[in-house]
């Protein structure tokens, strides 16, 4: 479920900006590298299943 809201909220980001027109094809390149870049670590580096558990510090 969280790889949806991930494209989502890329495709979103994205299409925005494309649509506002205000950016050059350039700009949008490397808008869609940096985009890919970021998946792409959240694919090596995030683990959305993994179920979380409070830590509590000892004083």
């Amino acid at each position: 479920m969280a790889w949806i809201s991930v494209l989502i909220l890329c495709a979103a980001t994205f299409g925005a900006l494309w649509w506002s027109g205000r950016f050059s094809r350039t700009a949008l390149e490397l808008l869609g590298a940096a985009l890919m870049l970021a998946v792409a670590g959240y694919a090596w580096q995030g683990t959305p299943n993994q179920p979380g558990f409070p830590v509590s510090t000892s004083k």
